[in-house]
């Protein structure tokens, strides 16, 4: 994960959520970055346990939230109860290739993004931020993860009709999508 991007965020958004916690990486650069608070969800619950005891002393402190489950039935009731602006990494997607887990679906992207509609109010939304990795493999047919890219950017829209979309570099040129509000 390049993480250049979620460094300057804080004066908008002091929350950190990211979907597919995997080895905890995401989680060890938000809190250097400096979130106030950390909420990771993982499907894999090897992982999940892993990270359980990687993170034991920041769980503690309440810095850190751990979730184990399928990020696309799951986001949307933990969202729910902040009402303060949060900076997603959305990241979950099939890592059976590294044995480690998938869900109901390969890449649950559309799924997140509707769950938090459903759970999380406009108003919250509109101060909210999407980083949205793997776009190479997300626009990709090939790869099999089967997302719709008009019923993708539709559901981008609809969280914020305010939205900037721009393209940065991950691990990859232009692997990454940021969104957030132009008039912020």
């Amino acid at each position: 994960m390049s993480f250049s991007t979620a460094t300057n965020i804080q004066s908008i958004a002091n929350i950190f959520l990211e979907t597919g916690t995997f080895h905890g990486g995401g989680v060890t650069k938000a809190l250097n970055a400096g979130y106030s608070k950390v909420i990771s969800i993982e499907i894999h619950e090897p992982l999940y346990k892993q990270n359980l005891e990687k993170f034991q002393k920041e769980i503690a402190e309440g810095r850190v939230e751990l979730h184990l489950g399928d990020s696309g039935h799951i986001i949307g009731p933990i969202v729910e109860k902040i009402n303060e602006p949060i900076f997603y990494w959305f990241d979950a997607h099939d890592q059976t290739m590294n044995d480690a887990g998938v869900g109901e679906l390969k890449c649950p992207i559309l799924q997140e993004l509707n769950q938090i509609m459903n759970y999380r109010d406009e108003h919250k939304r509109r101060m909210d931020i999407l980083i949205i990795d793997d776009m190479r493999l997300i626009e990709k047919k090939e790869v099999g993860w089967n997302i719709d890219l008009t019923e993708f950017y539709s559901a981008i829209w609809k969280f914020n009709r305010d939205f900037r979309l721009t393209r940065e570099a991950g691990f990859i040129p232009h692997d990454i999508l940021r969104c957030e509000n132009k008039f912020l």
